[in-house]
């Protein structure tokens, strides 16, 4: 089996992963669910997760992996990014989070390195008394943060969400690949993250409880499918509001294809 090895040092195998989605400098392309849907209601919690696989930039710059956009304007929105400094021959990135509802921000511990494939998720329950906001790099806990009653960004019916690109700022679109992508409408548990990050599916998606997005980018064109029986497939490829095919290519992001783990750490 190949071997690749993670940005936390962990040196794992793996099988065949499917296909990943290539986002790349040509275009403000991104995958964008169905708009204006009540599931993404979430006034309170949420759980994001996905593996990306940064190419290295350029320059440093911040790179778009999940934004939300509510009816509130900019009131209620959520940027989650990789946000990217050093040096040019070894540039690596850190998790960050923007509320522009009250301008508070957010920026993780662990560096995250270009061209390795590494597992990022964020968590966020406004109700909880302290730690309401968690990053997590590789299915451990990366930062922990206090961020107040601050409300959520998806308060009243969402206009939408989108995944790899922002919705006002083409040039904080990811460059790279993006894998594997899940969304929860609650605050998953950090051995609930630990226990299924490794897994191409879960043991049974369609019957998740929570689970409102699951896109594993194995198909080809301008749709991706949702496989947790939500049926929120989403737009592939937005470019100036059209739609163009986005590449994809055959991922080797390290983890299993099913709950019988195939993957190992050497």
């Amino acid at each position: 089996m190949p071997k690749f090895v993670t940005s936390n040092g962990k040196l794992l195998t793996t099988t065949n992963a499917g296909g990943a989605l290539l986002f790349s400098a040509g275009a403000n392309s991104g995958v964008v669910p169905p708009t204006n849907d009540t599931r993404y209601q979430l006034p309170n919690t949420i759980t994001f997760e996905c593996w990306v696989n940064p190419q290295q930039p350029a320059s440093g710059g911040v790179f778009m992996l999940l934004f939300f956009v509510s009816r509130l304007a900019t009131n209620y929105q959520w940027y989650f990014r990789l946000e990217s400094s050093g040096p040019a021959a070894n540039r690596t990135s850190k998790l960050a989070i923007t509320h522009y509802g009250t301008g508070l921000a957010y920026t993780g511990n662990g560096l995250i390195a270009s061209d390795r494939w590494t597992h990022v998720a964020f968590t966020f329950n406004k109700d909880l008394p302290s730690g309401q906001l968690r990053f997590y790099v590789n299915g451990e806990i990366d930062a922990i943060f206090n961020t107040g009653n601050v409300a959520s960004a998806t308060l009243g019916s969402p206009l939408g969400c989108g995944f790899g690109f922002s919705d006002s700022n083409g040039a904080q679109r990811l460059l790279g690949l993006m894998d594997n992508v899940r969304l929860w409408n609650y605050n998953r548990s950090a051995a609930q993250i630990l226990a299924n990050y490794r897994l191409r599916t879960l043991p049974d998606a369609v019957n998740e409880v929570g689970l409102i997005g699951d896109y594993g980018f194995d198909e080809t064109g301008t749709i991706a499918f949702d496989r947790s029986g939500q049926a929120a497939h989403a737009a592939v490829g937005r470019n100036a509001g059209g739609l163009s095919v986005m590449a994809r290519q055959g991922s080797t992001a390290p983890f299993s294809d099913n709950t019988t783990s195939k993957l190992q750490t050497v």
